[in-house]
């Protein structure tokens, strides 16, 4: 397990320097706090998926992508926070189903707020269990329960996580 999370630190870290990259091209200045990097686990009736979900807001924008242990995309988005709009540049085939997308987009947005701390407009449905590097969200409607666990900030963390 603890290599495989090195791995995806290691993965984690070249995906980090494109945006750096592709931010410094447009003269944008990346906040440190802007960039949220989690592992998520989605259970949800018969599936299950999980991976690593990176974050990047800009102003109003956050842009994200869930990447799973394999290295492939399972979605890629962006939220308006000011509209509150969630839109799929991709989804893997079996999340491409309006049922299914129809539900990410709500929790998805959620979990953009929880993460962001941004207050949410309206009724909330979610329960919301905080732990000390941990948050689980439980969707009773659609049956889905999302564990994120956050990510260190660098490869070299005190704990030691590198390459063996």
């Amino acid at each position: 397990m603890k290599r495989l999370e090195s791995l995806f630190l290691i993965f984690l870290s070249i995906v980090y320097g494109s945006l750096t990259t592709e931010a410094e091209n447009y003269d944008v200045h990346i906040n440190e706090d802007s960039l949220k990097r989690v592992l998520i686990d989605m259970s949800f009736g018969k599936g299950h998926l999980s991976g690593i979900m990176i974050l990047k807001a800009e102003g109003d924008i956050v842009k994200g992508s869930v990447i799973n242990e394999f290295g492939i995309s399972a979605l890629q988005m962006t939220y308006n926070s000011k509209t509150g709009k969630m839109s799929f540049q991709y989804l893997m085939g079996m999340l491409n189903k309006w049922y299914i997308k129809r539900t990410l987009k709500k929790d998805l947005a959620f979990i953009i707020h929880t993460l962001y701390e941004i207050p949410c407009k309206g009724k909330n449905r979610y329960e919301v269990t905080r732990k000390a590097d941990e948050i689980i969200i439980l969707n009773p409607g659609g049956k889905v329960v999302y564990n994120l666990k956050f990510l260190e900030n660098s490869l070299n963390s005190e704990e030691g996580h590198g390459v063996d």
